[in-house]
């Protein structure tokens, strides 16, 4: 009786194996390093976005490519994604932003994978370079000036009217 027990545990012990080295196993999809032309790009420009993206047999994919601003991401455009000689996924996008609010872009690939549809975020900042467009020149790193003048002003009529109140 012993031995027939272990005869039965041994053949389900082997018909378990067979049965998950038969099984497909399907890893999901992994975005690899991403390149964005140029680099640093301005807002309104045109850039190209290469990444090689790992997967079992990919039909299809999308890039969201986000507009960002100190954490809040305000403009959202999706773009498809074509396979290059490489074997790298590449897009070309615009920047929408005309506004000058936007200081980096970040990514979300959208993957289609042997029938499944996957939503990778790519936690990736590209910084934009922003340009200074006005033609005042600023001397003060950018502070705006005269404001300190007026808190000046108030100081000196204050200590001139209690001034005046004390020799009366």
């Amino acid at each position: 009786m012993k031995n027939f027990k272990r005869k039965i545990l041994i053949m389900i012990i082997v018909i378990f194996s067979l049965y998950i080295s038969s099984v497909n196993v399907i890893a999901d999809p992994v975005v690899n390093e991403i390149t964005t032309v140029p680099a640093n790009p301005t807002p309104q420009s045109a850039i190209t976005i290469i990444t090689g993206i790992s997967g079992e047999d990919i039909t299809s994919v999308n890039v969201t490519v986000s507009e960002c601003k100190v954490g809040l991401c305000f403009i959202y455009n999706t773009y498809p994604m074509n396979k290059n000689d490489a074997g790298d996924w590449e897009a070309q996008a615009t920047l929408q932003d005309d506004s000058g609010d936007s200081t980096y872009i970040k990514y979300q690939f959208e993957v289609i994978d042997s029938g499944v549809e996957y939503t990778l975020d790519k936690d990736l900042k590209v910084n934009l370079t922003i340009e200074n467009n006005d033609n005042t020149t600023s001397d003060n790193n950018g502070k705006t000036p005269g404001f300190e003048i007026i808190t000046l002003l108030a100081a000196i009529i204050i200590g001139t009217v209690l001034l005046r109140k004390k020799r009366y």
